[in-house]
């Protein structure tokens, strides 16, 4: 090679890629060129695999679309085939897919280059987006099957796959309980699909109740990949491959530059992510290497040999002039010999490599960061006690189980409304015009109110009324009569009783017709305001105000203040509702005015009364967990003091002792598959999870070598 070629890249002809994506129902096709550390997306088809076209028509369908992005004149040759998991078996093409895509290259004259599984290539995709290992589930969704597989720390730890039924959050619990050897689920599932609802699925998961049908420590962080996204997996996944080995062929292509990323079907330099690449044998991760099928077992082209440039050995010497120096005599001192100049150069090479790898070694020494955090099970210790709040004092009695308390006060007021519930009948009475007859001989007056009764309804006199005597004729007794006006004694059209009906008195010497019929009686039903309604609202807007005020009095209080619930009372200042009792309404409103009393304890104190009252029953190697005491109160009097006496049951966690320091320096400078190994075989430690903050090229999957860098906190499992 000459000097100038050196310096001269050499104009490649465009090389094009094919990335054939085949699912069970659809192809899709994406064109794409590589460009130095660059890849250039040209064209993008897709096609459905239905009964209208067979196989390799389908995908002759969606490659012709994507190939409307190529130059005039140009076709694509090389491919790579994205299978889902289910297509493969022990990291080979299953024997009737291999079959079909056999078929396919032949007719469309296509040379393989290999195959890549969608799980691995997302989780490639993912370790280089999160910039650190990932951890998930990874959920893929078909018609008829889902795909399980378990990514942790990077890497795929098994894949299952299981046949679908109606519910898809059912299937896919059913699917988690068959993951082996799994004691802690990852909280985060990552779901895929071909042609189903993304979003709709994603929903159905989130309502599915988690925390307690599988292995998660918490609720799982629930998220969906769209097919953009997979294609981009892919496509990194096989660019970086490409170019790692074009970089291999070509030693004097150097291109430095970061690509960005871009997805568009337009013709845009898009990100390979060749940058983080680890140092590891990734054409045996994703199944393929560049101009070789792998598993279509066709034959690979051979790779032009390189020229060779013969090696100039012959290397001139420097020479210095003679210059003579007089020097003086001195019988004890002698001067050293100057190495020779030619030495020179590979001296100040190492010092430069010795110098470079220090600064190197220390960097690897002291930058790496580590957030470890160990799972641990816990125990729950809780006692029944007589626990007295007293806001008379102001330290605790350990003996008498006394804890200060400070008295609150707080003036709120509000307002609120609502519907009535009552019902009340309103209306008329019936009234009308009766004729009353004195039998008796003498004149007799009936006071106003006297009750006549006619067809069992009651009706009063409007007015005092005065009846003549009977008188004796000779022929016959003629009763005493006189006519005067009756009112019904309940509203209604019952009232409304026709002529010619007889009224009788509670006494039998008077009687009653009505000559016309009586009218007037009205009735009706309307909603009024009950007594009960106004307890309702009463109650309701104390309890308002009640909430309010406790926010306002911990927004007021320190953090360590909590108040006991059981102490609050409201006391009622003034009240007044808009409607009264019987009142016709369909709502109505209160204003009240109340003074709102509690008791507050500081919780630092209940926390050592309890350790004071559960020490003697804690087991060895355990102590109190960080998240303190918690206290049930079960009955509660207020004593003559202004104190209260209460019956309750104060509980706590306990955690294992972990010896952090310990644990630190043993972790120092190992791998994440090593540090889980040794973390899996110390005592109480039932899970990890790890966080890697490392702003070098390497050591990415490994734990910084300075311990101190390394830090541990203990979480509960629970």
């Amino acid at each position: 090679m000459s000097f100038v070629d050196k310096f001269l890249s050499k104009e490649k002809e465009p090389e094009y890629f094919l990335m054939l994506k085949v699912g069970n129902h659809t192809f899709e096709a994406l064109i794409w060129e590589v460009k130095g550390n660059k890849i250039l997306i040209l064209g993008r088809g897709i096609s459905n695999i239905d009964d209208s076209k067979d196989f390799t028509q389908a995908a002759d369908e969606a490659i012709s679309t994507a190939e409307k992005g190529l130059p005039s004149g140009k076709l694509v040759e090389k491919v790579i085939f994205g299978l889902p998991y289910e297509y493969t078996h022990a990291n080979k093409i299953k024997p009737e897919i291999l079959t079909k895509l056999k078929t396919l290259t032949t007719e469309l004259s296509l040379k393989p280059l290999g195959f890549i599984e969608l799980p691995e290539a997302i989780a490639n995709y993912l370790q280089k987006k999160e910039n650190s290992p990932p951890s998930a589930i990874l959920l893929g969704v078909d018609k008829e099957s889902l795909t399980i597989s378990l990514l942790r720390v990077g890497k795929i730890q098994e894949n299952l796959v299981f046949k679908r039924g109606e519910y898809f959050a059912q299937d896919t619990e059913k699917a988690l309980k068959n993951l082996t050897g799994i004691d802690v689920l990852p909280s985060k599932i990552l779901i895929y699909d071909e042609n189903e609802n993304l979003e709709k699925l994603t929903e159905e998961l989130i309502k599915h109740p988690w925390h307690n049908r599988a292995a998660f420590l918490h609720f799982p962080k629930i998220e969906s990949l769209d097919d953009d996204e997979i294609l981009d997996a892919l496509i990194e996944s096989a660019a970086s491959e490409i170019i790692k080995t074009e970089s291999n062929e070509d030693l004097d292509h150097n291109d430095a530059q970061t690509p960005v990323k871009n997805p568009s079907l337009q013709p845009k330099e898009e990100v390979v992510g060749v940058d983080n690449i680890e140092a590891v044998d990734e054409a045996a991760v994703f199944g393929f290497q560049k101009d070789k099928d792998v598993q279509l077992e066709t034959e690979a082209e051979e790779v032009d040999e390189q020229e060779e440039e013969p090696e100039n050995n012959e290397k001139r010497k420097i020479r210095l002039p003679s210059i003579p120096l007089a020097l003086p005599s001195f019988s004890s001192l002698k001067i050293p010999r100057l190495p020779k100049l030619k030495f020179i150069p590979l001296i100040i090479l190492l010092v430069l490599i010795f110098i470079i790898g220090g600064i190197g070694s220390y960097a690897y020494y002291q930058l790496p960061q580590a957030n470890v955090r160990l799972l641990v099970g816990t125990q729950k210790m809780q006692k029944d006690i007589d626990i007295t709040f007293s806001p008379n004092t102001t330290s605790v009695d350990k003996s008498a189980l006394v804890i200060p308390a400070n008295k609150i006060e707080l003036d709120v007021d509000g307002e609120d409304k609502a519907s009535t519930t009552g019902k009340k009948n309103v209306g008329n009475p019936a009234r009308g015009t009766v004729t009353i007859y004195n039998k008796t001989t003498s004149s007799k007056t009936l006071d106003k109110g006297t009750v006549l009764t006619a067809k069992n309804l009651k009706f009063t006199l409007d007015s005092d009324v005065t009846i003549a005597s009977a008188s004796d004729t000779g022929e016959g007794l003629t009763y005493g009569k006189t006519d005067a006006k009756i009112t019904a004694s309940s509203i209604g059209p019952e009232g409304n009783i026709s002529s010619g009906n007889t009224f009788t008195f509670s006494d039998s010497s008077f009687n009653g017709k009505n000559n016309d019929s009586l009218s007037g009686g009205t009735s009706r039903t309307v909603s009024v305001v009950s007594k009960e309604d106004q307890d309702k609202l009463l109650e309701d807007l104390s309890k308002s105000l009640i909430a309010r005020a406790k926010d306002d009095l911990y927004k007021k209080s320190s953090g360590d203040e909590k108040i006991l619930d059981e102490s609050v009372k409201i006391n009622i200042v003034s009240k007044k509702f808009d409607k009264n009792v019987d009142s016709e309404a369909t709502s109505f409103s209160l204003k009240l005015t109340a003074k709102v009393e509690a008791l507050t304890y500081n919780k630092e104190d209940l926390n050592t009364l309890a350790r004071e009252v559960l020490v003697d029953n804690m087991p060895p190697d355990f102590e109190f967990a960080s998240e303190g005491t918690k206290l049930s109160i079960q009955e509660i009097e207020l004593q003559k003091d202004n104190s209260l006496k209460a019956k309750a049951i104060v509980a706590s966690s306990l955690l294992p002792k972990i010896d952090v320091d310990k644990i630190q320096i043993e972790l120092a400078g190992k791998s994440l598959a090593k540090a889980q190994e040794m973390l899996r075989n110390e005592k109480n430690i039932v899970g990890v999870e790890f966080q890697i903050d490392n702003p070098l090229p390497i050591g990415g999957d490994k734990l910084p070598l300075k311990s101190s860098n390394i830090h541990l906190t203990i979480a509960s499992s629970n």
